[in-house]
């Protein structure tokens, strides 16, 4: 975990116009998509294997695909309106600067964003948490 903590901190966010997007590490992403892989394959070998043996690796196939959706991590957009992230459910959670009442560097090295609707969790895998922090500094002093 520490290899890929340190892969975060080397990567490099990207501006697109005026928003600046700041991905999870591939090496996160290819991680979730073997989790999620593994429990499509459960979920058929469920549906198609011996009638005796078919309830244990449907469940667990099942199991592995909705936690690799929702606790999936969602890229995080700062831009000149505020902070914004991707709901699991598919909306958006969105924090204004003029509504931020909290930014937080945690223990593990994630950085929370707390605002008055929602929470933004800048966790370790995300790249270029130093380039957040000063985006972030610097937005909020302008408000």
């Amino acid at each position: 975990m520490t290899w890929l903590a340190t892969r975060a901190t080397l990567a490099k966010a990207h501006q697109s116009g005026d928003t600046w997007v700041f991905p999870v590490i591939r090496p996160v992403q290819w991680i979730y998509g073997f989790w999620l892989a593994r429990g499509l394959a459960g979920a058929l070998f469920g549906a198609v294997g011996p009638q005796g043996d078919r309830t244990v690796p449907a469940v667990c196939g099942v199991l592995f695909i909705c936690f690799a959706a929702v606790t999936w991590p969602k890229a995080i957009y700062v831009s000149p309106t505020g902070v914004r992230q991707r709901g699991w459910l598919g909306g958006w959670r969105t924090e204004p600067w003029s509504q931020i009442s909290e930014v937080k560097e945690k223990p593990d090295h994630s950085i929370v964003v707390r605002g008055t609707k929602d929470k933004i969790v800048f966790s370790s895998y995300h790249a270029d948490p130093q380039r957040f922090l000063s985006e972030v500094s610097r937005h909020r002093d302008r408000c």
